[in-house]
């Protein structure tokens, strides 16, 4: 299927999430990476002969129904964007990231009331107040509350939510077992049930600066 050839990319040394879009561009079926000559992987992608080789030699190594298992043992779900559950929104930016993993419920990213906070890792308590102050009447009217859940106002954001009876995302910057910063880990605890926690990344992948 169209989602387990997505799902093996993801996971394919080399392969980037907008490397994996452009080839799902130009053909839906993914036929085109088996298909494709030297020249043609250098014209549409800039790739050379060794890289090409590097990622086809992963992509054959990989064992999807090992690494499925190991990821269905901690309810770790994933939606490729041939789904027709994939977050509407995201289809309609430049570059969508092909494939998501998630905890949690995946029906709150197609919700029509979503409303992103991102702020200071170091916020004043007047920050924190104004932000109080302006999301609770949001939570009221049913909007999610979409962050990145590092400490600050990201995480008082999830807080506010939780607080006050309401739903809310984290979209994370690493892989869903690298959970970031150490100290959010009970604040997503509490999100993975019936909250949702997204990464466009496989749950290994370590976050980055």
């Amino acid at each position: 299927s169209i989602t387990k050839k997505l799902f093996l990319l993801s996971h394919c040394k080399g392969m980037s999430s907008q490397l994996i879009y452009k080839l799902y561009k130009l053909d839906p079926s993914l036929n085109i990476f088996y298909t494709l000559s030297e020249k043609e992987w250098e014209h549409y992608f800039k790739l050379k002969k060794d890289k090409i080789y590097e990622i086809k030699q992963s992509y054959e190594a990989l064992n999807f129904e090992v690494i499925f298992k190991h990821y269905t043992r901690w309810n770790i779900s994933f939606i490729s964007i041939s789904d027709k559950q994939f977050p509407y929104l995201l289809k309609e930016i430049s570059d969508p990231p092909p494939f998501l993993y998630y905890v949690g419920n995946i029906n709150l990213a197609n919700r029509k009331k979503l409303i992103s906070v991102v702020g200071t890792r170091y916020p004043t308590a007047y920050g924190k107040e104004s932000l109080e102050h302006l999301l609770k009447p949001l939570i009221l009217d049913e909007w999610v509350i979409v962050s990145g859940l590092p400490k600050g106002i990201d995480t008082f954001a999830h807080e506010t939510a939780l607080n006050n009876g309401g739903k809310t995302i984290a979209v994370i910057a690493g892989g869903l077992f690298h959970l970031y910063p150490k100290q959010n880990i009970s604040l997503a605890q509490k999100m993975i049930n019936t909250h949702l926690i997204l990464s466009e990344h496989p749950p290994f992948t370590p976050p980055q600066k």
